[in-house]
């Protein structure tokens, strides 16, 4: 999994969303690659409960 470790806001607001890409970084439409921490983390349990990307290399980004 990965993030930019620039864009994992360690004060940014909790939205409850988040997006998975592939290994490209992931943008929202105004360009910005920003994600807290408290949503970055949520993106982790979520993908370790539904075990449905083990094994594969995926990006945390914010949403649309």
């Amino acid at each position: 999994m990965s993030a930019n470790t620039g864009s994992i806001q360690e004060r940014g607001q909790y939205t409850g969303h988040y997006r998975l890409g592939d290994q490209d970084e992931l943008a929202d439409r105004n360009g910005e690659t920003y994600v807290s921490r408290q949503d970055f983390a949520l993106a982790v349990i979520d993908m370790a409960e539904s075990r449905k990307v083990l094994g594969k290399r995926v990006a945390v980004g914010p949403p649309y």
